[in-house]
């Protein structure tokens, strides 16, 4: 089992969080699979990209949503949408402890 730390105590750029877990292995495809039980059909997409900021290269993961799509959620939304998922509980307990 792989185990990662990420310090996010000076907060965390979404996009980055993703490309950096694209990079560690996780991969793109795997990442849409992933995120395919919440429902969300066509409503988003995910574009991957190599960047470069501050002479650093990244992979960057952009999230775009439909303009139906809503938005932003609340926290309560959240979590009706993941309980409303097939994810194990335990899994779906953590998702809901990121946000």
């Amino acid at each position: 089992m792989r185990i990662a730390h990420i310090d996010g105590t000076s907060g965390l750029a979404g996009d980055m969080l993703l490309g950096a877990i694209v990079d560690a292995g996780l991969g793109a495809e795997r990442l849409e699979r992933l995120v395919a039980p919440l429902g969300l059909g066509s409503r988003f997409r995910l574009t991957v990209e190599r960047v470069r900021r501050a002479g650093l290269a990244a992979t960057r993961v952009r999230v775009h949503t439909a303009p139906d799509a809503p938005q932003p959620r609340s926290l309560a939304a959240m979590r009706a949408l993941v309980a409303g998922t097939p994810l194990p509980p335990a899994v779906a307990e953590r998702a809901v402890r990121v946000f």
